[in-house]
């Protein structure tokens, strides 16, 4: 009969704790997956697992102390201990040596690696060493053809530096004839939007022609925060006039609405800086403009919550 409290290395007397305890070093120390799968360790596990089990139980462990109190177990017993400090004494000794022999512990595999770690760096510098060397004599090279071209550049630019009053007067009036283009075309995008921030069948005139026939309508109020993939079905569903026809602005109309009715015309029923156009440039990203500083953003996920504004054509 195997002698549980001897494989464990507990006394009789021992209890639940100090069989936990014992049970958790030996199954580390012999655990199979710890030894590289060698046979022996894992054959020891097994006897330390079956002892662990018995005595562990309350139940398994008094019908076990009731055999093992037996005068003839007690004999076949110590027969048995023998048996094992003969078995395994000596060939743990062996295949810790063997172990030790085979496998190497961790402090020489970091030194080892360390050593080897060394030499390649030692190596790399003095690769290095020999590339700046070269490098060192093109560079020269180099440098002596970079000061001849200095100083022929300094003779050009002393030659155009008299000629610099005359350019710049001719920069002065190039920037005078931008300014007076700017104008202009300032003057003409001022009456072409004369109608702008009007209502109309449930929104606001963003752009008309010149007769008033035909433009761009903004909703006069935000619809509610809305991810994009709701904020299609939010505008289809708005019914601010005798036209039905709502939807998302494109880029250029959200840009539109923010420079004549947010920016302009200082129309205050914007809710929010934020606005979904239907422009998108991937499937899960939409382009949204800033009302608050006229940035744009190609790159909002589709699922956070911004403002929706619908428009249609008249």
């Amino acid at each position: 009969m195997k002698d549980y409290y001897y494989t464990l290395g507990i006394e009789k007397e021992a209890t639940e704790p100090q069989i936990k305890t014992a049970y958790r070093k030996l199954a580390l120390q012999f655990h199979p997956d710890k030894n590289h799968g060698d046979k022996f360790f894992e054959e020891r596990f097994k006897d330390i697992q079956e002892a662990y089990e018995v005595l562990i139980n309350t139940q398994k462990r008094h019908e076990y102390d009731l055999k093992f109190k037996s005068p003839k177990v007690e004999e076949k017993t110590s027969a048995e201990e023998q048996e094992i400090i003969l078995r395994y004494g000596e060939e743990l000794r062996k295949k810790e040596e063997e172990i030790k022999i085979k496998y190497k512990t961790a402090a020489q595999k970091a030194a080892e690696e360390k050593a080897k770690i060394k030499e390649e760096e030692n190596k790399k510098k003095n690769e290095e060493r020999e590339k700046l060397l070269t490098e060192s004599q093109k560079y020269k090279s180099v440098l002596r053809q970079k000061e001849n071209t200095i100083t022929q550049l300094k003779e050009s630019i002393a030659a155009i530096e008299s000629e610099l009053p005359e350019i710049h007067k001719l920069l002065k009036q190039i920037d005078n004839l931008i300014d007076s283009l700017n104008k202009s075309v300032a003057d003409e995008s001022e009456e072409q939007y004369t109608r702008t921030g009007e209502m109309f069948e449930g929104g606001m005139i963003v752009y008309a022609n010149d007769k008033g026939e035909h433009g761009l309508i903004c909703s006069v109020e935000d619809l509610g925060k809305s991810n994009w993939a709701e904020a299609k079905i939010m505008c289809e569903a708005y019914n601010g006039g005798g036209k039905t026809n709502w939807r998302l602005p494109t880029k250029e109309e959200l840009v539109l609405i923010y420079q004549l009715l947010y920016k302009k015309q200082g129309v205050k029923s914007f809710a929010s800086k934020n606005y979904w156009s239907s422009s998108k440039n991937k499937s899960d990203f939409a382009w949204i403009f800033d009302f608050y500083s006229g940035d744009t953003y190609d790159y909002y996920n589709r699922y956070n919550a911004y403002f929706v504004r619908a428009v249609r054509e008249f």
